[in-house]
């Protein structure tokens, strides 16, 4: 499934990065190439760590779920990111991002800023990483966070709706397990139900968007007959706060009895199948890989349709998780679209620049440093 760039489209870069104190990473500063970025090197040098600083730009979090103190290298109080990224011929924006034990600061254009909602707009990336076979073989949490992931960056209003409800639930869950009055806990009630229908909600428009990609994605990777779906199965099928609202009284008791809140997206799910049968039990180890590829080429047509730019793409050492046809269209993918790609890779012989049309560059990652 070949996602060309429309001509109307603008084409998101990062020209520039500096990263400080990072994991492994003491010190590097690095201009990226408008297209292709492989980073070679043996496992445990430094690869991931960089993508995942990458990541922080758009997301303002780990793609690996670390806390802060995680991220920050050994011996160090404080960890930094900078970075400058361009849309089409627009003016260049400078992100910057410090990390210190239980603290995150963001700035952009050399203002501070509150959270990702002074982002929205400006930057989007899709992540493609090993670890994604978890939407098919894991459990819920990891679709969840795929869906999160997508929203946070093309959803206006998303990022607040969802920390909000965050905030409530975690609120309420607190004053269920310390077993307070039933007034202190229901007091949190409605501000979790109207954070919780426009999350359901901007979810389920998410889902009704991707499936036919996802399906028409699957045909062509896959091939043969077998057909994949997937579809939004929300824990309270409700409409409106009100609903919520009395699906929580109704919860009240077994809340109680849990210390934790059941009722609400936090237990949300996606469903993913094959011929009609789950994926997770039904499909073959090849399918599921097929599969899961099918989903990370839909989510990426789905954010370029509702950024209107194509984002940058990270792929962290998946060539070796494929086999040679998956290889090839992932390659053909990334290829046709016109966006620019930072990849990993144990060996860049896997990834053939030559064969993409528009060459790249390849740096050796030893070790934490550089070098080409």
């Amino acid at each position: 499934m070949i996602i060309p760039a429309p001509a109307s489209a603008r084409i998101l870069r990062l020209e520039h990065l500096q990263v400080r104190s990072f994991r492994n990473l003491a010190e590097l500063d690095l201009e990226l190439d408008p297209r292709f970025n492989v980073f070679e090197g043996d496992n445990g040098q430094g690869k991931s760590n960089l993508l995942e600083a990458i990541g922080l730009v758009a997301w303002q979090r780990s793609f690996r779920g670390a806390r802060l103190d995680e991220m920050i290298r050994s011996g160090g109080d404080r960890a930094t990111i900078d970075a400058r990224i361009r849309v089409a011929e627009e003016p260049a924006h400078e992100v910057s991002i410090q990390l210190r034990p239980g603290v995150r600061s963001l700035r952009l254009d050399e203002k501070r800023v509150p959270g990702p909602e002074a982002y929205f707009g400006i930057v989007q990336m899709v992540l493609f990483h090993p670890g994604e076979l978890e939407l098919v073989q894991g459990g819920p949490s990891a679709r969840r966070t795929l869906l999160d992931r997508v929203l946070y960056q093309t959803e206006p209003g998303y990022p607040t709706a969802f920390r909000d409800h965050q905030r409530a639930l975690k609120s309420r869950n607190r004053l269920l397990q310390d077993e307070a009055s039933a007034a202190s806990i229901r007091s949190f009630d409605r501000p979790l139900a109207e954070t919780a229908v426009r999350v359901v909600a901007a979810r389920g428009r998410l889902l009704h968007q991707m499936a036919p990609f996802v399906a028409a994605a699957f045909a062509e990777i896959a091939g043969g007959s077998s057909t994949a779906a997937i579809a939004y199965r929300p824990q309270c099928e409700a409409s409106s706060a009100d609903e919520v609202l009395e699906a929580l009284a109704r919860s009240f008791e077994r809340d109680r009895a849990r210390g934790a809140t059941c009722v609400g997206p936090q237990g949300d799910d996606v469903e993913i199948r094959i011929d009609d049968h789950p994926a997770r039990s039904y499909g073959s180890q090849g399918q599921q890989r097929a599969l899961v590829l099918a989903v990370k080429c839909a989510e990426l047509a789905v954010v370029q349709a509702r950024a209107g730019q194509l984002p940058v793409l990270l792929i962290d050492d998946v060539s070796s998780e494929l086999d040679e046809t998956r290889r090839r269209h992932l390659y053909r993918t990334i290829g046709g679209g016109g966006g620019q790609v930072v990849m990993t890779t144990t060996d860049a012989r896997f990834v053939p620049l030559e064969t993409l049309g528009t060459g790249g560059t390849v740096t050796r990652v030893s070790q934490g440093k550089l070098s080409r």
